[in-house]
Formats: structure tokens, C-alpha cells, sequence
């Protein structure tokens, strides 16, 4: 791989996770000459609940990048099983339908080497300083970003076109514009994560239970265990266990003793149980992330950077690939009409915050209802199976968020149709 970065690549795209790799790869398919930069060296762990939902997997399909994640052997999720302190319920997605449980690690350095495949050029290891959206030359033309990357010991200057700002909950990108809202936390405070690898100490054979996903809630601890590998002869069956806490009660014992709290919460949330942990553990948060708005002139922001609101829906990775599947076609219209850049891009703005609005909203009403007892045992307590199943298939991205108000049925899901590839 070359260390060298190019004079004037037509896009750099900052952030090498799914969102980043997709929309790059998709944007070189285009024909477009795309730089994708990234801080870390791939492959690389990352704090994640590791679980892509059916929306997910339909995205996949869409974009080309099946055959690439399944040839990773992922672990089947045919759905979720929540509980609370005296209360639990559990759903599947339906007959035929799963997502897939998938470390990090090998699902972003495999969305990145196919995004080399497509002609992306890729450099690991370079750190964005700054990122300066003032136009370049007279006003009649669209302004050009400046975008200062650190390679070593050494600072270049680039003017791309377009910026695609992919690099997550902390993005660069979005701080150096401006472009997160008012409110949004620089750091500390709400809630923290911490993630383990996790084997189970049956070998983990296969069964329904396997299959499923389940989350825990109970004393503001929230315990999350789904597989990440399934079992094959000879080899153990794996998965993912996060821990998230709030920070204030929580924070000073997960800084000094982080695998003691997870060992913790695992033994209360969990007990029945018999798995010992392999890896980690690897911590994240805050989470809340709003943004003023996901684009700039001659920026976009994709995934957790566009925005993010702690998902206890899973739907994280979804709308990382979402998003670059929207951005994709805007930014190639914005580089195919200098004159109508900004109106390309702002439309992109548009159409992500008009899907991921009320998205946004049923993941604030669970989490208000699963943070607090007086409401989350009832709920898991009154909420019958087709109930229940309707609101696993929404959070799955299987269902639009209408179908909330016919709860007493379960809608067909949404046929992959609805989305347009880019």
C-alpha cells in the first residue's frame, strides 16, 4: 500500500468503518477518483454491539456486499429476548428473516478491502487536523473544502471536492464545521459502554437460544449478549456481551476495575449463563450525538457522524449503510453539476432526516421505557407475542414505524424494494 497521499483526489472520505467504505466504494463505481483516509490500522477492534438486523442484511444485498459479509461465516439472529428485574419477553424477526452477529473487526476490514477492490485508494494511519469548508477562487464557484491530514511526523494540505465525513460519534469532520448541534457533548457525561468477546463454556452448539439476542435491564445497567461466530466442529461458538451504564453512578468503577463491572453485570443480569470472556474489554461513550444538520458546502456526513442517539435497537450499522447509500448518488450529482452542488447535497440532508426522524423518536420512547421500571415491567409484562414481534421487526428495519398503530397485527414486512440501490 502506498504511503504517499495524492495531490487532488475528487473526494477523501474520512473514516474507514461501513459507512465510510460503502459510500467510497460505491462512489468509485461511479467512476469517481476517491481517497479514503483512516486514523487506525485495519483490522481493528471496535466497541459495538457487533449485530448487523435485517435491514441490514437487505442493505447488503442492494449495495453488492452479501457474498463479502457472508463469506466472513456470520452467526444467524433470528431475533431478541428482553427482560427486565421480574420480567421478559422474547420475538423473532419471522419465518425466514434474520440479521447476523459479526465482530467488527473483520466485518470493517472486509467492507474496506472490497472498497479497495472497487478502486478506492486507502491509506491507514493518517489523522484529520482540520477540516475548512471557505470557497477557494471568485464566488460564482461552489466552495472547495481544506482538509489538513497528519501523516507521521508530517502535515499535508488537501482540496478535494467533496468531503465525506465518516468517522464516527467523535468526527472531526462535524466538530471542525460546526455542524454539531447545540447541547451535544463534547465528552463525559450520559452513558459508557463496555464490550468483551465471549465464548461459551459448552462450545456454544448451536440451538435457539444462540440464535437469539438478548438484553438485560435492571438497576440502570444494561447487559447485551448475542452470538458473534457460530459454533463448527472444532471450533467454539462466540459473542458479543456490552455493558452500558450510566456514567455519573457508574464511571469511577469502570475506569478503575472495567472487567470486574462487566463480570458483575453478566453474574446478575445473566446468571444462567456458562461463558468466560476472551477479549477485552474495549470501552465507548457518550453516545448522544445530535447534529445541526448532516451536510455543508462540499461536505457530507455518513453514519454514527450524521448523527447519533444511543441505539438499544441495534440499528447502528443499518443506518451506516443507509446513509452511505443515500449520500452515494448526491455527491456524484453534486461533482457531475459544480452549480447545483449545494442543492444536491442539501437534499441528501433532507431525505436522511426525514428517514431517520421517526426512527430516532421510537428509539427514545424505549429507552425511556426500559430505564425505568414502573414503566418496563408492565410493558414486558402486558406486551403480547404479535405486540412484541411488531416492534422487533420495526427496530429490525423490516417495518415502517406506521405499523406502530396497528400493534394488534403483525404487517407483512416491507419487501427490500422500497430502497433504491445507488
Amino acid at each position: 500500500m502506498s504511503r504517499a497521499i495524492p495531490d487532488s483526489p475528487e473526494i477523501l472520505v474520512v473514516g474507514g468503518g461501513p459507512a465510510g467504505s460503502t459510500v467510497a466504494g460505491l462512489l468509485a463505481r461511479r467512476g469517481r477518483r476517491v481517497l479514503l483516509v483512516d486514523r487506525a490500522t485495519f483490522p481493528r477492534a471496535k466497541p459495538c454491539g457487533e449485530c448487523l438486523n435485517p435491514g441490514a442484511v437487505a442493505a447488503l444485498d442492494r449495495l453488492g456486499l452479501r457474498a463479502t459479509v457472508e463469506a466472513l461465516d456470520p452467526a444467524r439472529l433470528s431475533g431478541w429476548s428482553v427482560g427486565g428485574r421480574w420480567a421478559s419477553a422474547e420475538a423473532e424477526f419471522g419465518s425466514g428473516i434474520h440479521g447476523l452477529g459479526l465482530a467488527r473487526s473483520r466485518l470493517d476490514a472486509a467492507l474496506l478491502e472490497e472498497a479497495r477492490r472497487r478502486g478506492v485508494e486507502v491509506l491507514e494511519g493518517v489523522r484529520v487536523e482540520s477540516v475548512d469548508s471557505a470557497a477557494e477562487g471568485d464566488c460564482s464557484r461552489p466552495p472547495r473544502p481544506r482538509v489538513r491530514l497528519r501523516l507521521g511526523d508530517e502535515i499535508h494540505e488537501l482540496r478535494p471536492r467533496v468531503v465525506v465525513g465518516a468517522d464516527g460519534l467523535r468526527s472531526r469532520v462535524a466538530r471542525s464545521l460546526g455542524l454539531l448541534a447545540d447541547g451535544a457533548p463534547s465528552g463525559g457525561g450520559g452513558r459508557i459502554s463496555l464490550t468483551v468477546r465471549v465464548r461459551w463454556d459448552d462450545g456454544g452448539a448451536p440451538g435457539s437460544p444462540r440464535r437469539r439476542g438478548r438484553l438485560r435491564v435492571r438497576d440502570g445497567v444494561t447487559v447485551g449478549l448475542a452470538p458473534v461466530r457460530a459454533a463448527h466442529a472444532g471450533a467454539p461458538g462466540e459473542g458479543n456481551l456490552s455493558v452500558v451504564v450510566e456514567a455519573a453512578r457508574h464511571g469511577a468503577h469502570a475506569g478503575a476495575d472495567p472487567l470486574g463491572l462487566v463480570q458483575g453485570a453478566l453474574l446478575r443480569a445473566l446468571p444462567e449463563e456458562r461463558l468466560h470472556i476472551v477479549d477485552g474489554p474495549w470501552a465507548s461513550g457518550s453516545f448522544r450525538r445530535p447534529v445541526q444538520r448532516c451536510w455543508a458546502p462540499g461536505v457530507v456526513l455518513v453514519g454514527d457522524a450524521a448523527g447519533y442517539f444511543d441505539p438499544f435497537t441495534g440499528q447502528g450499522i443499518y443506518r451506516a449503510l443507509r446513509s452511505a447509500e443515500l449520500a452515494a448518488p448526491a455527491v456524484d450529482a453534486a461533482l457531475a453539476d459544480a452549480a447545483r452542488s449545494n442543492a444536491f447535497l442539501a437534499d441528501y440532508g433532507r431525505r436522511w432526516a426525514e428517514e431517520v426522524t421517526p426512527g430516532r423518536r421510537v428509539q427514545k420512547v424505549v429507552d425511556a421505557v426500559m430505564q425505568r421500571p414502573w414503566l418496563r415491567e408492565p410493558a414486558l409484562t402486558l406486551l403480547g407475542p404479535r405486540s412484541l414481534a411488531s416492534i422487533i421487526r420495526i427496530t429490525g428495519d423490516l417495518l415502517p414505524i406506521s405499523s406502530l398503530w396497528s400493534l394488534s397485527g403483525v404487517p407483512d414486512p416491507r419487501p427490500p424494494s422500497t430502497h433504491r440501490p445507488a
